[in-house]
Formats: structure tokens, sequence, C-alpha cells
């Protein structure tokens, strides 16, 4: 067997002729189809981003709480032209105070917010005013409860 069709031999015989024919009309009656490459599954090493400690531990709940009990007294003496304008009575500089430390804690302040520490600051005073504030807030409720606070 040549591998020619039977058509193509009783027509052209077995001859370069029949070959070309049989070329020709092999691939003119075909059309290509060209498949996308399939997509392949690759087992890698996962990356993740690096995740970065925003505060300093728990130095840094000391050293800020020191600086903010060292600074509190000169702030709220600053303050007390805006304190007593609030209507909030015995309140209004543990408020002040506290939104004063919120705004340290958030990095609010300008030209104060680059420094790292100043975080640190805000977040003892936010906590040091909440402790103020319910202080003066269960001696309003229960009144002889708070007498052994060193507050």
């Amino acid at each position: 067997m040549t591998g020619l069709p039977r058509s193509i031999i009783k027509k052209y015989g077995v001859s370069k002729k029949a070959w070309a024919v049989f070329r020709s009309t092999k691939h003119s009656n075909k059309r290509r189809v060209v498949s996308m490459a399939k997509r392949r599954k690759h087992r890698g090493v996962k990356s993740f981003f690096k995740r970065h400690k925003s505060g300093l531990g728990l130095t840094g709940v000391i050293v800020g709480g020191a600086a903010y009990g060292a600074a509190r007294q000169y702030a709220a003496a600053a303050l007390q032209p805006l304190t007593s304008k609030l209507p909030m009575g015995n309140y209004a500089d543990n408020v002040v105070m506290g939104v004063l430390s919120w705004a340290l804690a958030k990095g609010k302040i300008p030209l104060v917010n680059k420094i790292p520490m100043t975080r640190e600051i805000g977040k003892a005073g936010l906590y040091i005013e909440s402790a103020f504030l319910g202080q003066e807030l269960l001696g309003q409720v229960a009144p002889g409860v708070n007498q052994g606070g060193s507050w």
C-alpha cells in the first residue's frame, strides 16, 4: 500500500502528480484549529504581607502612661480657659483631656503625629481619663464607695 486513496490512483496512478493532488486535497478541505494552551496549576510558595507591629508593647504603655502623668498637670493648666467654658461641671476637665488624648492616639495633631511615642501617650491618656471619669461617675451614683481611692 502506498498511502494514496484508490480514487487518486485510478485517476493519476502512483506518480508525482498523484502525490501532489493528494497533498493539496488533504490540506484544502480541513481548517486548522488552533487551541489555547492549557493553564497549568502551579503549586508554589504563597507569599504573605509582612505584618508590622503597630505599638511598642508593654514598655510603650508603661512609658506612655508615665509621660502622660507627668504632662497632664501642665496640659490641664494650659487648657483651663477652655474647660471653664464647657457646661459639664466636674467632668469638663476629664472630657477635654480625653479628647486631647484621643487626638494624640489617632495622630490628628499636626507636627506631633510624626513621633511614634505620642500614640502610646495618647492611648495611656485615654485609659487614665476613662478611669478618672469612671471614678467620678461612681462617686455620683454611690457616694461613699470610692473613699479609699488614691486619685
